[in-house]
């Protein structure tokens, strides 16, 4: 794969993560209960940044 879109991929990581995040925090504070959905995002997340840095690292290594 390329690294432009190995690098995009992990922006989208990054960006899923963070809105799993932001969102967890928001479903506690006025819900008094985490929820699902930002669970699952922030775990697809995490998977995904950790399987895009090692392609980048498969990459490189190439």
């Amino acid at each position: 794969m390329d690294l432009k879109k190995l690098k995009l991929l992990r922006f989208i990581s990054i960006g899923s993560t963070l809105i799993g995040i932001v969102l967890l925090i928001f479903m506690i504070k006025y819900e008094d209960e985490p929820g699902a959905i930002p669970l699952i995002l922030i775990l697809v997340g995490l998977v995904g940044i950790y399987m895009t840095q090692a392609r980048i690292k498969q990459t490189i290594k190439q």
